[in-house]
């Protein structure tokens, strides 16, 4: 049943709440709300929290490829990373944010909450934006 309002479900603000997201923030959000994008979710925290979904709302995650829409924690932070990023500079692109994601938004976890299943989704980044084109995707 889609919500016409784009109001997230209770659901799903209980999973914001369960993530340590406060009801002020979450009053503030809506079904087009990313979790990337917009929260500034990513790496381990991201990884976490969509574990949350599993553990507290029984929600199949054997088809969602975290990757496609989160980057990693950033490992820019030693010298042999350092190193690599220089290497490979496109590596240094896709952890620093400049390559596009595809959204995951509060109302596809809330889709996932009633359809114990979170999959992947064919997405075409916005028109005139290719993936990869420098834009950055990184929140703030």
């Amino acid at each position: 049943m889609t919500n016409v309002d784009n109001t997230i479900s209770q659901e799903t603000k209980a999973y914001l709440c369960m993530c340590g997201i406060s009801a002020k923030s979450i009053s503030k959000f809506t079904r087009e709300t990313r979790l990337w994008h917009d929260l500034g979710m990513y790496g381990d925290i991201a990884e976490g929290n969509l574990e949350c979904l599993h553990d507290h709302f029984g929600v199949d995650l054997t088809e969602f490829d975290f990757e496609k829409y989160f980057r990693v924690e950033f490992i820019g932070n030693s010298v042999v990373s350092s190193i690599l990023i220089r290497m490979v500079p496109f590596l240094g692109d896709y952890f620093r944010g400049r390559v596009e994601l595809p959204p995951l938004t509060l109302g596809m976890i809330g889709d996932a909450i009633t359809n114990k299943k979170l999959v992947w989704v064919l997405w075409q980044p916005p028109e005139g934006r290719a993936q990869g084109d420098g834009h950055s995707a990184n929140p703030g």
